[in-house]
């Protein structure tokens, strides 16, 4: 189970935490929200609480409790790590650091507990001394990591706000510092030693790696610490002394107490410390897509990353060289590959950290297909049959699955040109299909339609469908109307018998007066100057709903005017029914 807990965090992650992405985005690059980090994370609190109440009410088994709450806490850092390219979202690769330290810091407390109680049981009490040390900045640790937890804000579905509640951990907290209190009451009663001794709680740190010397005063005063010959001033705290220190490079220390019985020196033991080289280890993933690119982070004993690091990249006959960022990453992009071939990753090493290395198998890059869908506005009428159209570009044959705000909607199959069709309540909404991938082709997603689902209201479209009837027999009578004295009309309307069609009754239409008739309406209506042409208003109002019918009779009013072709009764009859429609969508819009 703690090997599946980290991939359980990727799926709660990347697959359940919904879809929040914006009109005409794409599904792939839409960043998730972090609802699913935030249920697994939490969970650790509660796990976190019950080890320190177990600590609090001697329970047994505490330490391998904590040891494997923070395996599994180490191995969802790594996991993260691996898989960040993948669409984890970086506010769960920023938070879990922190839940890492307190996985470290909690270790520290139980396992000091266990030293404690071992050691004062045998009379050890400079042992149980060191534990109590120990347990304190394991205290101190825990606190910290919990404060930075406790800043933490996330994002929850639909935009809201989540925060990790740590009110009953910094309660426990409060209870385990006074149980170190009461050990340290315990020790202050009993006999100490006779002689000025040192001791160190871990002999063999590794680099960077703090540990703690510490001892009984014995009355003495002006306590120091010679390490390799350099002083450092001891913290001296109810008849012990002690000093955290960390060494910088790997080596042999030797380290003894100094202190003053009067005006004599008087010197411990000598305490031999072995700091050994950091541990590395090399995390790495494979990502796929023109070509193959090979990225991830190296990272030392304790979790961090390590920048500005050399990284060789050994695949088959080839080699590539690269530096770590400042946050211990690296990538390599190295084109693509006929077949799967292991690759090799290096850290060669640097005098304080060891070398390390790491084995991908890389596989050959596959084709993505692209799929785009299409729709014209973006309201539709709710609880009614919305066709989408769509299209697979390449020569493949898709099996899609439409989702419909973040949920499987339906599936297809597909090849070139597609249509669907979805039906959606009231509200917005979010379409898009998704391919799962093959053998031969990477898992794609089209951009994701943002639709407003509006209700129908009859009675208002009963309403707006007379008003617009009324409207276009006043703009047909307008634009119909005969003018005296129009040489050129005449010549209109002898080309319009001379097509053997006839001529609608009521008057005979005037196409340019039809024409002027919109032009002045529209440069009114949108405020647009005298000196607009013709092209000038159609590009303008390219977008308005009636832009068709403006379009066409542009079309018409050019040809008849500027060209000087004649027109049939059935194109001026077309040009007086767009110039309505024109008029009529002006003032109803899109409401019909």
């Amino acid at each position: 189970m703690r090997k599946l807990a980290p991939f359980l965090l990727i799926s709660m992650m990347v697959l359940g935490s919904g879809i929040a992405v914006a009109e005409g985005s794409d599904y792939l690059t839409a960043g998730s929200n972090d609802y699913g980090a935030y249920l697994y994370f939490d969970s650790f609190l509660g796990e976190f609480n019950a080890l320190f109440s177990g600590i609090l009410n001697g329970g047994n088994g505490t330490v391998e409790m904590a040891t494997e709450l923070y395996a599994q806490l180490n191995a969802t850092y790594e996991t993260l790590i691996t898989y960040s390219s993948a669409g984890i979202g970086k506010n769960a690769l920023e938070i879990a650091p922190d839940f890492v330290q307190l996985g470290s810091c909690a270790f520290r407390i139980a396992s000091g507990n266990e030293l404690f109680g071992e050691a004062f049981g045998e009379g050890n009490y400079a042992g149980a001394r060191g534990a109590v040390i120990g347990m304190k900045v394991g205290l101190r640790d825990c606190r910290s990591a919990i404060d930075s937890i406790s800043s933490v804000t996330l994002t929850g579905p639909n935009g809201t706000r989540l925060a990790f509640d740590v009110g009953e951990l910094y309660a426990r907290l409060g209870e385990l510092e006074l149980l170190v209190e009461r050990y340290e009451r315990l020790l202050d009663q009993v006999q100490v030693p006779e002689n000025f001794t040192l001791s160190v709680s871990n002999p063999t740190p590794y680099a960077y790696e703090n540990v703690t010397f510490y001892g009984f005063t014995l009355g003495l005063e002006d306590v120091r610490l010679l390490i390799n010959g350099r002083e450092y001033r001891a913290n001296v705290t109810n008849g012990m002394f002690h000093l955290e220190v960390s060494f910088k490079r790997p080596g042999v220390y030797q380290a003894r107490a100094l202190a003053l019985n009067g005006t004599r020196e008087v010197f411990s033991n000598t305490v031999n410390v072995s700091v050994g080289e950091i541990p590395t280890k090399i995390l790495a993933s494979e990502s796929v897509s023109q070509g193959i690119t090979v990225e991830g982070y190296l990272l030392d004993y304790f979790g961090e990353g390590i920048p500005w690091k050399r990284i060789i990249l050994s695949v088959g006959n080839e080699t590539y060289y690269g530096i770590t960022d400042e946050n211990g990453s690296f990538r390599f992009s190295i084109g693509n590959l006929s077949k799967e071939t292991n690759a090799t990753l290096t850290f060669p090493g640097d005098g304080i950290r060891m070398e390390s290395s790491l084995v991908l198998t890389l596989l050959p890059a596959k084709d993505r297909p692209v799929i785009r869908l299409f729709q014209e506005g973006s309201q539709v009428k709710a609880g009614e049959d919305v066709p989408i159209r769509g299209t697979v570009y390449g020569p493949y044959e898709l099996s899609l699955t439409v989702y419909v705000d973040g949920k499987p909607h339906s599936s297809l199959k597909a090849r070139g040109n597609f249509t669907f069709v979805v039906r959606l309540p009231p509200g917005r909404h979010e379409v898009y299909v998704y391919f799962s991938g093959s053998d031969e082709l990477a898992p794609a997603a089209s951009n994701v339609l943002v639709l407003e689902a509006v209700l129908i209201d009859y009675t208002r479209r009963f309403l707006l469908f007379i008003v617009s009837l009324l409207t276009a027999f006043v703009a047909y009578r307008l634009v119909t109307r005969k003018k005296p004295g129009s040489g050129e009309r005449k010549g209109a309307v002898a080309n319009v018998h001379a097509s053997g069609e006839g001529v609608p009754p009521g008057g005979k239409p005037d196409l340019r007066r039809a024409y002027r008739v919109v032009y002045g309406l529209l440069k009114r209506v949108y405020g647009l100057p005298k000196s607009t042409t013709p092209r000038e208003l159609l590009s303008l109002l390219g977008s308005e709903p009636f832009a068709g019918s403006l379009a066409a009779l542009t079309r018409l009013h050019e040809r008849h005017v500027y060209g000087r072709k004649g027109l049939s009764a059935r194109d001026i009859l077309g040009a007086i029914r767009h110039a309505s429609l024109v008029i009529i969508g002006v003032f109803v819009r899109d409401e019909l």
